[in-house]
This record gives C-alpha cells, sequence and structure tokens, in this order.
C-alpha cells in the first residue's frame, strides 16, 4: 500500500525563540504565513526496519523526517519520496513540510492520527535544529497565524489572523541559511528579546502594513540582514513596495508582482507567486 500527503510550506516573518528541555514546550512565538506551495510524499512499508528516504528524486539522509518517522513508528521501515519545488534552508520550511506530509501517511498506515504526526514532527525540528514554530504555524490551516505561545498545543498557542492581503511573490536573493546556527547562536538571546517586541507592537495593530513594518524592525535590529537581502530591500524599497525577510533565509516576501521581483533577484533567481492560506491535507 503507497500513501500520499501533502503539507504546505510555511514561512515566519519574525519571531522569538524559546528553549526548554521539554522538545514539546519549546519552540517560538511569532507570525507567519502558510503557502499554496510545498511537500508532497508517497510512502510504503517496507518488510525490514530500514527508512528510505529519496527528496525530489536524490536519496536523502533528511535527518528531521527520518527522527520523526522512528519516533512514530519504531523499528518499522519506510520508502519515503518527498517532492517539494521550494528551495532548501530559505525560510519556506521545507524540512517541517516534508516530515509533517510524511508522518501523515505513516500515521495512516498504523492507525495513529494527525495530531501524532504533527507531535513528532515538531519534537524532530527542535531536536535535529530545524525550524522552532513551523509546525505549529501549520496548525490553524489559516493564511496568517500568530504564535501567541512557544511549543506544541498544549504548551504552545497558534491562532489564526485576520489579514486583508492579496497575493505574495517570494524570491531566493542569495546562499541558504543553517537555522540551527542563528536559533542556537550567540545573539539567541538578543533575537529572542527583538521578536517579542516585534511581536507585542503588530499584536497592537495586526494590520499588513504592521506586519511588513515589524518584518523590517526585527531583521535589521536583530542584525539578520546579509547584503543580498539589504540589496533587495534597498530595490523594493525605492520602487514603494512592501517586502519582508524570510525566517530563516536569504529570500524575501514582498507585494510586488513577479516581474518585477524578478528583475531585481536576476531572471535565474528562484521567485514565485504564492497564495497565503493552506493546510495540510491527508491521502492524496
Amino acid at each position: 500500500m503507497t500513501l500520499r500527503a501533502f503539507c504546505p510550506g510555511h514561512v515566519t516573518c519574525f519571531f522569538s525563540p524559546g528553549r526548554r528541555e521539554d522538545p514539546l514546550e519549546s519552540g517560538s512565538r511569532g507570525v507567519g504565513f502558510l503557502m499554496d506551495s510545498g511537500s508532497t510524499a508517497e510512502v510504503s512499508e517496507r518488510p525490514d526496519s530500514r527508512i528510505e528516504i529519496t527528496l525530489n528524486g536524490e536519496p536523502s539522509e533528511a535527518c528531521v523526517t527520518r527522527f520523526a518517522c522512528g519516533l512514530l513508528a519504531p523499528g518499522r521501515g519506510f520508502d519515503i519520496a518527498i517532492e517539494n519545488p521550494l528551495p532548501l534552508g530559505q525560510g519556506f520550511g521545507t524540512s517541517a513540510s516534508g516530515t509533517v506530509a510524511a508522518t501523515m501517511c505513516i500515521a495512516s498506515i498504523i492507525g495513529a492520527s494527525d495530531d501524532d504526526a504533527l507531535r513528532v514532527s515538531h519534537i524532530s525540528e527542535v531536536v535535529n535544529g530545524g525550524g522552532l514554530g513551523d509546525v505549529c504555524g501549520m496548525i490553524p490551516g489559516s493564511g496568517f497565524s500568530v504564535r501567541e505561545t512557544a511549543g506544541f498545543p498544549p504548551h504552545g498557542k497558534c491562532s489564526p489572523l485576520d489579514l486583508a492581503h492579496g497575493r505574495l511573490t517570494v524570491a531566493v536573493v542569495g546562499p541558504p541559511i543553517s537555522t540551527a546556527s542563528v536559533i542556537n547562536g550567540s545573539t539567541a538571546q538578543m533575537i529572542s528579546e527583538v521578536g517579542a517586541g516585534c511581536i507585542d507592537r503588530f499584536m497592537g495593530n495586526p494590520t499588513m502594513a504592521m506586519l511588513f513594518a515589524c518584518s523590517n524592525q526585527f531583521s535589521a535590529a536583530a542584525g539578520l540582514e546579509g547584503p543580498h537581502v539589504k540589496r533587495a530591500a534597498r530595490l523594493l524599497s525605492f520602487r514603494r513596495y512592501n517586502w519582508g525577510m524570510c525566517m530563516l533565509g536569504n529570500s524575501i516576501f514582498t507585494d510586488a508582482p513577479e516581474d518585477v521581483v524578478h528583475d531585481i533577484a536576476g531572471p535565474d533567481a528562484f521567485v514565485m507567486s504564492v497564495e497565503p492560506g493552506c493546510r495540510p491535507r491527508g491521502m492524496l
């Protein structure tokens, strides 16, 4: 039996990491959005205990997915094929979406729930240095959401945001960034404090204009903008478009149309128009 499931990518706009000894109590506060693009996993059970994973047709260690599958179905083996058009390491939640899609398939195979799949996916993200909030950001199944408290429910709480918005454009403007090097680095405490202030400011006036303003404040004050993001930001601002940095990547989200972003990022850059708002879907 082969099962397929889809999970959308997730962009965090600004965040405040919060680590505890228990991975289920660890995570982040923050604001982000789901995209209508993400990971599709195809899973079949093996007769042995090996977990074989391919990503876009190539063998992959996929440590976050592998660990989560082992937690959900210890001692059982699976062939897992994940397809995802989004670039890795660019703040699009690819490790989370691939893991959730795979574990949702395995949960169906073994008679577990989607909540079980999400829980082990969150644990694996925390333990293996992936994102601290992407999985929780997928739970409301809305366009935009706010992670009000860190951790996986019931420790954490993530609520939908009713924001008036149109399509956004996401684009990669530089090389990948290691999420673990930032959230576990020497500046983690400073990032947490800056992020907390931005979240509180945004929640006082939760609009798209304030979301872009707080995104800009966060990436600048936290020292996360490299030269590639700064260049794209300068050119977009000059043309009077709003923008924000995807956490964590050399990538941006903006209300500028695709052709304008291609003109700025270059004809060979990854640029995609997305509609915020898509939820993980079970068997396809």
